[in-house]
């Protein structure tokens, strides 16, 4: 927990924005299931806004499982927003699901994007992220960039990271099937 939440994001026009000088995330207090969320994030370009680090890195967590432990990172499914591999899917802390071409990071286990379609710096970009009946699909501005089948977990939380690079979101919606 942070002692004053405006140190690491602020609400403006509709936009989530991150910044500060801590990592941080906003975490959903329901669990979802059978699923889709779509968002629009771009990197934060503005340069009064505190960086702590200089790589754009950031994502969207999900299928985080309300009885793990609250901290940074929980365990769960990262779509990784990073400048050059947005769409990595990325399984934290052990998650368990059944991805194609996967390598071990530490605890963590990659599986690579199928192709890069980020817009440029500063531009928007839609992140769609599909959780149904066992079969994980996430998408990056219409493109489908990654798959999975057999998640961990089936029901879960959702949560927006941010790693010290500024970043806004926007128009962020969970359709439920």
């Amino acid at each position: 927990m942070h002692s004053n939440p405006a140190d690491l994001f602020i609400i403006e026009d509709e936009v989530i924005r991150f910044h500060g000088k801590k990592i941080a995330y906003l975490m959903t207090d329901k669990s979802y299931e059978n699923f889709e969320l779509s968002l629009e994030y771009r990197w934060n370009t503005d340069s009064t806004f505190i960086k702590r680090s200089k790589n754009k890195n950031s994502g969207v967590m999900y299928l985080i499982s309300p009885l793990i432990q609250d901290k940074i990172w929980p365990k769960g499914i990262q779509f990784q927003v990073k400048e050059g591999n947005t769409g990595d899917i990325i399984l934290i802390d052990g998650y368990s699901l059944d991805v194609e071409d996967a390598k071990q990071a530490g605890k963590n286990i990659i599986a690579t994007r199928y192709k890069d379609s980020s817009n440029a710096t500063g531009d928007w970009n839609t992140i769609t992220i599909r959780s149904r009946k066992g079969e994980i699909i996430q998408k990056l501005n219409g493109k489908v960039i990654n798959k999975g089948k057999n998640p961990e977990t089936q029901k879960g939380k959702i949560l927006l990271q941010y790693e010290g690079y500024p970043i806004d979101f926007r128009n962020i919606t969970i359709t439920t099937f």
